[in-house]
């Protein structure tokens, strides 16, 4: 019964109307173990498929791969090595992604903004 404290952020940058760049960092605190701090970045191109990387601090790396399978739901795949010594005990972990769109497409915001300036 730890306490866990986990802290983070990023920021989506359009590059052009086909590409956008999302850097991203986390801070995880577990009550007895070190300090952990991610460093992630993501390319998204046309919304429609996304590639990216992890670097845990001192620990390990990663690559993943998402799809948009429809406006609401990405499903992707995750591979993470790790680098420090219980690298000497397994062969890295395959994750299996699944990410949720709570927001609505584009054009349900543009259907709002019309309908909020009648």
């Amino acid at each position: 019964d730890e306490l866990h404290v986990y802290l983070g952020g990023g920021y989506s940058f359009d590059v052009n109307d086909n590409v956008m760049i999302t850097p991203s960092v986390m801070g995880r605190y577990v009550g007895g173990a070190p300090f952990s701090v991610d460093a992630s970045l993501t390319a998204r191109f046309m919304d429609k498929f996304e590639v990216g990387a992890n670097y845990r601090l001192d620990d390990s790396v990663a690559g993943v791969a998402m799809f948009s399978v429809s406006d609401w739901l990405d499903l992707g795949y995750a591979y993470e090595h790790t680098l420090s010594d219980v690298g000497d005990f397994n062969d890295g972990s395959h994750e299996v992604l699944v990410r949720f769109n709570l927001r609505g497409s584009d054009s349900d915001e543009e259907m709002m903004e019309e309908e909020m300036e009648k």
